[in-house]
């Protein structure tokens, strides 16, 4: 049994068998009516076994030296209880080492330190100090708060975008927590928005890839890069003949927007286009694949510069691959427009293979690596499209004649 007994002003509890005192320890409290409730919760976590549910409640409840002891005589394990200080230096550390070996942006690593300032801000105020006390009724009431600070600072929008955007980051951030133990589960549930496939860019259909592909022409190098890799227009413009191996049948290229390595198996029909390319042409290594250097009418004039910047390599370079990834896009537009395809685009391409790949049985991860995007990208964008064409196909099959109707 367990008895509270007063020593000076603060509680302690007595646990006894028979006349012997077998753990004892400050409840930290001074109330009495305190003091019996806490001392009834111990009885039932030691009535429960190192398994019960109460000894991780009774850790934010009671003195640790308290709580050391009870648990080391039931044989209860005290998980390490970091503060959110200690985890936010943690997970900061880890994504400045990520960006130190360019696995992830430096555009997404300020994002992460921004959401944790802002949380770091409302914490605060709520004088919030362990990880533990950041759980789902504490994420609702952050929303709230968030989304008070950023209207004042949003031009024609209700804010919901950034909100969902510093939400989308913290689900990141606290699943970085559940994988190291540290807490058992995520707090803040993923917002991002299942979008509507008939809102979303939609992937060409079969008729319009056919009409492109007969219309290409001088285009159909382009045509082919652009449906078979899935590659963004900032990426096409910047792969190289070194980064093919013709011998693997493999393209590896580090993608401009996240810095993330992809390997892409060549489809036969890019891979015939590529060598037949290469032998027309016999190009250096570093040579790009695509020649996109003369003008095209509708890009306008020449390389622009920002009033005032000097013109250093790097500017010249950066313009001359802003300058490429316009005529790509004209270009594509242009094809478009000879094969009768309306709102054709290049990033429209990559959505086909994102679809092709998960309608031919491929999981998400692997999409995601071959796309150099996240499991929640092709979830949300790529897979609405796959149930759609699944759902057209399961109402063929219910209406309608077949074999056995004729």
């Amino acid at each position: 049994m367990i008895a509270p007994r007063k020593r000076g002003t603060v509680f302690h509890a007595d646990f006894c068998i028979g006349r012997v005192h077998v753990v004892r320890g400050s409840l930290g409290v001074s109330n009495r009516d305190a003091a019996m409730r806490l001392c009834h919760r111990l009885e039932l976590a030691l009535s429960e076994g190192p398994r019960s549910e109460q000894w991780s409640e009774l850790r934010a409840l009671i003195p640790p030296e308290t709580f050391d002891r009870f648990a080391k005589y039931v044989g209860a394990k005290r998980k390490l209880v970091p503060t959110w200080k200690e985890f936010r230096e943690s997970f900061e550390l880890q994504i400045d080492q990520r960006l130190k070996t360019k696995n992830l942006a430096p555009s997404t690593v300020e994002g992460y330190k921004f959401t944790l300032r802002e949380l770091q801000l409302f914490l605060d105020e709520r004088s919030a100090k362990q990880l533990c006390e950041i759980d789902e009724p504490c994420i609702e009431i952050f929303k709230l708060w968030r989304l008070r600070r950023i209207k004042p600072v949003t031009r024609g929008s209700d804010g919901t975008s950034t909100l969902r955007l510093d939400i989308d980051r913290l689900h990141h951030v606290f699943a970085f927590a559940v994988e190291k133990g540290l807490i058992e589960k995520n707090p803040v549930r993923f917002m991002g928005k299942r979008r509507d496939a008939s809102r979303s860019t939609r992937p060409f259909n079969k008729d319009e890839l056919h009409a492109m592909r007969k219309t290409a022409g001088a285009d159909l190098l382009l045509f082919l890069l652009l449906r078979w890799t899935g590659l963004r227009r900032s990426d096409v413009v910047r792969l190289t003949w070194q980064e093919i191996d013709f011998n693997q049948g493999t393209i590896e290229h580090i993608c401009l927007k996240n810095n993330r390595r992809v390997n892409i198996p060549v489809h036969e029909e890019l891979m015939l286009a590529l060598a037949t390319e290469r032998q027309r042409r016999s190009p250096q290594p570093d040579a790009p694949v695509l020649l996109l250097e003369a003008a095209d009418a509708a890009d306008g004039p020449g390389l622009f510069f920002t009033q005032g910047c000097e013109r250093t390599e790097a500017s010249v370079e950066r313009n001359r691959m802003s300058r490429a990834e316009r005529q790509l896009y004209h270009r594509v537009v242009a094809l478009g427009c000879r094969a009768g395809v309306h709102d054709a685009r290049p990033h429209r391409f990559r959505c086909n293979l994102g679809v092709d790949l998960l309608l031919k049985g491929e999981n998400d991860s692997t999409v995601a690596r071959i796309l150099a995007d996240d499991v929640n990208t092709v979830i949300t964008h790529y897979l609405p499209f796959v149930e759609e064409i699944r759902e057209r196909v399961r109402i063929s099959l219910n209406n309608g004649s077949g074999i056995e109707d004729l």
